[in-house]
């Protein structure tokens, strides 16, 4: 009858670890709490932030097509293009009748020697 008494043994060993991890669950039960709460919170101010965004994106898109709309509606009808003759590219087509136009070689050799080539 002696061989109850290693169950028995087995029986209080089991008891005492029960008894402790009885006692650590409240704190574990907290420790979980408290990350939950941290994983709600940030989850809510991602959402909060999201919407705060979202209502600025739809700000400016708001305001850029009012400016465009006021840009558009203050287009002049008929720009007036003043023209410059002294701006034009191309060729020179009336050189005889300006003064600062390179017509022969021989202008173009003393042009090159005044520069010192």
């Amino acid at each position: 009858m002696h061989q109850s008494n290693p169950d028995t043994e087995k029986f209080k060993t089991l008891l005492i670890d029960t008894l402790q991890y009885l006692d650590e669950v409240p704190e574990y039960t907290n420790a979980t709490n408290t990350q939950l709460l941290e994983i709600t919170m940030a989850q809510d101010f991602q959402d909060l932030t999201g919407q705060v965004i979202k209502k600025v994106t739809r700000m400016v898109q708001s305001l850029e097509k009012d400016l465009i709309e006021l840009l558009l509606a203050n287009v002049p009808a008929k720009k007036n293009l003043a023209t410059d003759e002294g701006l034009l590219n191309g060729p020179v087509t009336n050189p005889e009748k300006q003064n600062d136009v390179i017509c022969d070689q021989d202008q173009v050799d003393d042009l090159l020697a005044s520069l010192g080539f």
